[in-house]
């Protein structure tokens, strides 16, 4: 598996899902054996917050490029962009 592969069209849901992951409930007890710092697991908003800005940027993008129409090339750089703008 190399990094580009990671990065293909119609993975802009799926991306959104896994940032929301970390946020439910039920996934608390499991941050801090996945070693998230403590202040982190105890504050879910903010994951929470990583999803909605996440979600926020990839439909700003979409529409500033609406003219375009769907492309698997810009698909794939909107998916890019807001992943690696929520990583951060």
């Amino acid at each position: 598996m190399n990094s580009d592969s990671i990065w293909k069209p119609n993975t802009g849901p799926q991306w959104l899902q896994a940032l929301a992951l970390p946020a439910q409930p039920w996934v608390k007890p499991f941050l801090g054996r996945m070693k998230f710092p403590p202040a982190l697991t105890n504050e879910q908003q903010f994951f929470q917050s990583i999803h909605t800005e996440a979600a926020e940027k990839r439909a700003a993008l979409w529409r500033a490029n609406k003219e375009l129409g769907y492309l698997p090339e810009l698909d794939t750089a909107i998916t890019r962009e807001f992943v690696t703008e929520a990583l951060n």
